[in-house]
């Protein structure tokens, strides 16, 4: 009888160790760290004229309110950054990402162009997706709007903000009566930076 409930015993905490282990599994092919690099500023990379953020950069965003995570391969490469929000977060709210010092003092005066390469979640895509930059303050959020169906390229237009650019700000929009987090997959963000309008 000993030997049969050694038996049972054994056996009970081998399939609740596969459990644990398969838990993870599922866990990790999610690609769903438990928690995002340190944020740190980012300098990007040039190309032809901009500057572009890809995940290697946007797994180093702060994340205040929302959820954020970043999906990656099996050799730990980032892939995105994905994020969700509730309906009714706060304008405070947001994925912040902080620029080097040089890409402050280079935009300082001058309009700043955005393209964002956005993904739909499945089942939980956010219906647009806010920026935001940050100089001295807070900048005012603006939004557009989002494909339920396949990736977009996002475009937003700011005008100069003199003490330059210290950060960029990412929140995805909720529908309206939603009761739970929807959000996007952010690819990549190129940036580029223009002399003002009446400039020559």
């Amino acid at each position: 009888m000993r030997g049969r409930l050694r038996t049972l015993t054994s056996g009970l905490w081998f399939y609740g160790l596969v459990a644990v282990l398969a838990a993870e599994l599922i866990f990790f092919s999610l690609g769903k760290p438990p928690k995002l690099l340190r944020a740190s500023p980012q300098a990007g990379i040039e190309s032809a004229g901009a500057i572009m953020f890809d995940a290697n950069a946007l797994q180093f965003v702060a994340s205040r309110g929302v959820e954020a995570y970043v999906p990656r391969a099996r050799n730990g490469r980032p892939l995105a950054l994905r994020l969700a929000a509730r309906q009714g977060a706060s304008e405070e709210t947001g994925a912040r990402l902080e620029l080097t010092p040089e890409l402050t003092a280079a935009s300082a005066g001058k309009r700043v162009h955005l393209e964002v390469m956005v993904k739909p979640l499945q089942a939980t895509a956010a219906v647009a997706l806010s920026l935001r930059l940050e100089g001295d303050g807070p900048g005012a959020w603006t939004q557009a709007a989002m494909s339920e169906a396949a990736a977009v390229r996002l475009i937003y237009d700011f005008a100069p903000l003199p003490e330059g650019v210290r950060a960029i700000w990412f929140r995805p929009i909720t529908p309206e009566r939603a009761d739970f987090a929807f959000g996007a997959q952010i690819q990549s963000v190129e940036m580029t930076i223009f002399p003002p309008a009446h400039s020559k």
